[in-house]
């Protein structure tokens, strides 16, 4: 086999819900995907594009990550990480329960993980399992293009995502019908974010929803509804007043966050980008 973090195509498997793993380990977490799926309708998946296999330049960037918040035993040495050698995933919550239920019978358990005190990554245990790949492309359509009309399970995963970003705007109900009302929500999520505004949730406005940011809720609504309005055509007089308001609310926020840093440092990270997304809101204000 290559070096950690070098491994070759031939060496790396896609799997099911992520990008790459080792080939035994991708057929393993494959396997382990779809007998999840037949039994419960719920594709799996890991946290990003650096929760599977790890290259090494990505290992570096990940340690430095994470030293520079004063946590380095969040990220191995660079060239002896388990995620280098495409052994190991980081998941989402949901993926740790199912494993936890189904996956131990194909090598897939927290009690083989190397990190016991992250949650959220699992380590392969080879030998345990042996069988064939099924694949790893099972998932393609778990985020489809979605429009006005549409119905299902993946609109109402989209409509989740959008009760939990559009706090202070229109917020849809989670009933897997692509309505009028979930129409508006998207238009002023993409506005917000910066997308455009045709209403259609395609790659571009996926990857966005997906995403999760470190906002409080008061926060994330004051930041809203100011960049709503400042997406706006044409504003009108108490539409600045408004915008002015949200403007002043997070200079003062973002002050707070500075001096709680000021105290205690900058060592968790979500303060450091609270503030500079409130401070960017705020301008000459701040």
């Amino acid at each position: 086999m290559s070096a950690n973090g070098y491994l070759t195509d031939a060496e790396l498997s896609p799997i099911v819900g992520g990008t790459q793993l080792a080939n035994g380990a991708a057929a393993a977490w494959n396997a382990m995907a779809h007998y999840i799926h037949d039994r419960t309708g719920t594709w799996i998946q890991i946290n990003g594009p650096d929760s599977g296999y790890r290259s090494y330049a990505r290992q570096v960037y990940w340690r430095n990550y994470w030293c520079g918040r004063g946590a380095c035993q969040n990220a191995a040495v660079p060239g002896t990480s388990n995620h280098g050698w495409g052994l190991a995933v980081d998941v989402p919550p949901y993926v740790r329960s199912l494993i936890d239920q189904y996956g131990h019978q194909f090598g897939w358990a927290k009690e083989w993980s190397d990190a016991s005190w992250e949650p959220w990554h699992l380590k392969y245990r080879a030998g345990v399992w042996n069988g064939s790949d099924p694949g790893g492309g099972s998932t393609e359509n778990r985020y489809p293009v979605l429009k006005k009309g549409d119905k299902g399970d993946a609109v109402k995963r989209m409509q989740k995502h959008l009760h939990r970003w559009n706090v202070g705007v229109t917020r849809p109900k989670a009933d897997g019908s692509f309505g009028e009302n979930t129409a508006d929500a998207v238009r002023e999520f993409q506005l917000i974010h910066h997308l455009g505004s045709d209403g259609v949730v395609g790659g571009k406005t996926w990857r966005v929803l997906r995403h999760k940011d470190k906002l409080y809720n008061d926060e994330r609504e004051h930041v809203n509804r100011a960049r709503l309005l400042m997406a706006g055509d044409n504003i009108t007089d108490k539409e600045r007043e408004q915008i002015r308001g949200h403007r002043e609310w997070a200079a003062k926020r973002a002050h707070s966050i500075k001096d709680t840093a000021d105290d205690h440092g900058w060592n968790h990270e979500d303060r450091e980008f609270r503030f500079k997304t409130l401070k960017a809101l705020a301008g000459d204000r701040y």
